[in-house]
């Protein structure tokens, strides 16, 4: 059991890396697919396959203490969160960068048919 919760965890990781690897190359939902994936696989490991298989332990206290991190259920959990927030980051990274083109593209518009800039608010 120990084996498949760590090669779950580092498949979880590797997820991680292909959303930051996403990020860092600008496909912002890209990178938003792959931090909900590694989310999905950390909540999946914190809440079903890790508290089934400490539940079948005997040393229950004594293996959740001395167990690495990836096998805690607590920081399969905090990772589910941080990685969901990191993919809510990058869809509302996409929306922002889509209107301030969309904007800038106006804004370039108006002040190439016009040659002056105007404001709605003045």
């Amino acid at each position: 059991m120990f084996e498949l919760v760590l090669s779950i965890s580092t498949y979880a990781l590797s997820e991680a890396n292909l959303g930051c690897d996403a990020c860092m190359d600008g496909d912002f939902p890209a990178a938003a697919r792959d931090f909900a994936r590694t989310a999905g696989i950390f909540k999946y490991l914190g809440d079903d396959l890790l508290p089934s298989w400490m539940a079948k332990s005997q040393q229950h206290a004594k293996m959740e203490n001395e167990a690495l991190a990836e096998t805690r259920v607590g920081v399969c959990v905090a990772c589910t969160s941080l990685f969901t927030a990191m993919a809510q980051q990058m869809a509302v990274g996409e929306f922002l960068a889509t209107v301030l083109s969309i904007t800038l593209s106006r804004f370039s518009d108006e002040v190439r048919i016009n040659g002056t800039i105007t404001f709605g608010f003045i």
